[in-house]
């Protein structure tokens, strides 16, 4: 990726403002900032187009510097993006702190209550259609039914995850959901969750492997916080491994739309007829399009461009605009560096796909442009849905697999609870890995005795708690145990912030504090700060014994649990799963042509004599009555992604 090794990058618009990217070889997020106009420019005759670069050492670089760190596709593309919206700094450094989501009709003196969402999260379910073709002589032959979201017809449905254990365990729950409706569900996510998704799927969901190592992931991201990647990453070859790691994944997600499982011998032919994925699997707007079949993105972190906050993965800092300009800004920034990084693997994929390749004006605001449905598993009593999301996005509350129903925990683990009235503390960092595992253990154990409490720590993938490290006695080591049956019997909660894990937290009413590493964690962290759940975050490179046990102590006061249970009676009335599924099968509705025969099934196959568009049912119900031969049938395209600027190939360069 050009922009890697980017340090300092300056552009001089025409009018002696000045565009200033500063961006550290180290971990970070992106930081946004406005700048007024550079008196010392005027001094200064640059050329528009000129630019200039700083090396580590503070040295400049100008034009075309065999020397240069930043390309000129990349400085090209830069400029391009960022020169329309004003004068705006882009620093990645790393993140501290995150702000309050913000929104015009909300000041930030707005007091610090859990916020009640007045309206749905979205406008009910299914609509009646009626339909557009055929004639009456052969829909009154079959005898349509009520029109209710549960008379949907079966659809192959593929859901792509790529992230930790806590990434695919609410699609586990929302795929058991649609299985309820009659849709045959497949989890297509990382090998190593085979097992976990066959058990907690409960033999109703069918596996598919994508390729891809999770704990090498999360190792890469503990080490290269922010988009950038650190210098020792660059050293050692991490980018190249990622990249080839994303390469494949992108193959598999294609494979897992059509092929069947490769490692079991039983498995049935499958072909998807709808896409449900999460932003990181990448292939799915391809495959999407290639296969002509309806895509759905879920996610537990904002990622479709709100006024309201920032995307997750950057921070404001302090400017003379206004928040919500610099909060929408954000996501084209974070897709912009996302693209740059892999626009040649994306683009041979299309390739290999049949699909032409996008260029950055095109990739960029891809999904948006082509409205693609999103539905976020968060509770409003958290975030609200933005004032500017469209109709095609919904927020359907946090999204819950029941793990403890089959759970029987050790009997030392019964006993460790039962030792005391006092209530432990659960402190885990869940899928993450750390460099040093053993000094991690050290400082949990340290901060735990500092803050006079009892604890039940989490080995994790960190591997905390090494058999060669004395475990103090008012501390109980865990393996594997579901959070909704060990929360509700803590005191609090302490975490890495991954949605997954805030949600049970705060669902079982537990003040929460948060040590975020990278990604969304920060943000998740500021969401629980903001309802006075718990205590400020602490980024886990700042963490020491001093202020984690101070976090400890802030997060056992009264005031802290209270508004802990207060966000807990909310959720409790959310159905998450149900409200997801109903968001998936509106939305299918809406975009998808319905059935001619029967209105609240979609149009799978064309009756080419009779221009008759025809759901399963009703295709086999009219050959079985001999009113259309099987041989007049052809399949349909359920949908059509295809913008027209794609068709036309006018207003896309090629990468």
């Amino acid at each position: 990726m050009d922009s890697l090794l980017v340090s300092h990058l300056h552009h001089t618009n025409a009018d002696s403002s000045r565009l200033s990217f500063s961006i550290s070889s180290t971990d970070g997020q992106i930081v946004l900032e406005s700048i007024a106009s550079l008196e010392e420019n005027k001094e200064n005759k640059h050329d528009p187009n000129h630019l200039e670069a700083s090396n580590e050492s503070g040295d400049r670089i100008t034009g075309e510097d065999p020397e240069a760190l930043v390309s000129r596709s990349l400085r090209h593309r830069l400029r391009m993006r960022l020169n329309k919206v004003g004068r705006w700094v882009l620093d990645v450094s790393p993140l501290h702190s995150h702000s309050r989501p913000h929104s015009p009709t909300n000041s930030a003196s707005t007091p610090q209550t859990v916020s009640r969402p007045q309206s749905p999260v979205f406008g009910g379910f299914l609509r009646s259609q009626s339909p557009s073709h055929g004639s009456p002589s052969i829909k009154s032959m079959v005898e349509s039914p009520k029109i209710i979201v549960d008379s949907i017809s079966s659809m192959n449905i593929v859901i792509q995850i790529v992230g930790s254990r806590g990434d695919v365990q609410p699609f586990i729950a929302l795929g058991k959901e649609l299985v309820k409706h009659g849709h045959r569900v497949r989890i297509a996510t990382h090998a190593n969750f085979r097992d976990f998704v066959r058990e907690s799927g409960q033999g109703v969901l069918e596996f598919y492997p994508l390729k891809g190592n999770p704990e090498e992931l999360m190792a890469y991201m503990v080490k290269n916080p922010g988009l950038l990647p650190g210098m020792e990453s660059i050293q050692s070859g991490d980018i190249s491994k990622k990249r080839s790691m994303i390469r494949e994944i992108l193959e598999s997600t294609y494979e897992s739309c059509i092929m069947p499982d490769p490692e079991d011998p039983e498995a049935k032919p499958f072909t998807c007829d709808a896409i449900i994925s999460n932003p990181p699997s990448f292939g799915h707007i391809h495959c999407a399009q290639k296969l002509g079949v309806p895509l759905h993105i879920f996610f537990t972190m904002p990622w479709s461009q709100t006024h309201a906050f920032p995307h997750p993965l950057t921070t404001i800092a302090h400017s003379t605009t206004p928040h919500p300009h610099m909060n929408y800004l954000s996501y084209d920034i974070v897709e912009l560096m996302t693209w740059e990084g892999l626009r040649d693997i994306i683009n041979q994929f299309r390739t290999n796909l049949g699909l032409p390749r996008l260029g950055t004006s095109t990739a960029v605001p891809y999904l948006r442009t082509l409205k693609v449905p999103h539905t976020y598993m968060w509770s409003q009593s958290l975030i609200p849905k933005p004032y500017d999301w469209g109709a095609h996005i919904d927020v359907c509350g946090f999204v819950f697999l029941d793990l403890a129903t089959n759970y029987t925990p050790p009997q030392d683990l019964v006993d460790f609870l039962a030792a005391s009235e006092e209530k432990p503390i659960y402190i885990g960092f869940g899928s993450i890995v750390v460099d040093d595992p053993d000094a991690m253990t050290r400082l949990v154990f340290d901060a735990v005795a500092k803050a006079g409490v009892r604890a039940i720590v989490s080995k994790g993938w960190g591997g905390l708690g090494a058999d060669h490290l004395k475990v103090p006695d008012n501390v109980y080591m865990i393996g594997n145990c579901p959070h909704d049956w060990l929360f509700p019997r803590v005191a609090g909660v302490v975490h890495h912030g991954g949605a997954g894990t805030t949600a049970a937290g705060l669902k079982a009413g537990k003040p929460t504090m948060i040590v975020p590493f990278f990604g969304d964690q920060p943000f998740w962290g500021s969401m629980v700060s903001s309802i006075h759940a718990g205590p400020t975050p602490i980024p886990y490179k700042k963490l020491n014994v001093d202020n984690f046990a101070t976090g400890i102590r802030y997060m056992l006061k009264p005031e802290v649990q209270l508004a802990a249970l207060d966000a807990s009676k909310f959720m409790k009335t959310e159905e998450g799963a149900a409200a997801g599924v109903a968001s998936f099968h509106n939305h299918i509705f809406s975009e998808c042509t319905p059935c001619d025969v029967y209105p609240n099934q979609l149009a799978r196959f064309l009756v080419t004599t009779k221009n008759l568009k025809v759901c399963p049912q009703a295709m086999e119900e009219l050959i079985s009555r001999g009113v259309i031969r099987r041989e007049d049938v052809v399949k349909l395209v359920i949908k059509e992604w295809m913008p027209h600027s794609e068709k036309s190939h006018r207003n896309s360069f090629h990468a």
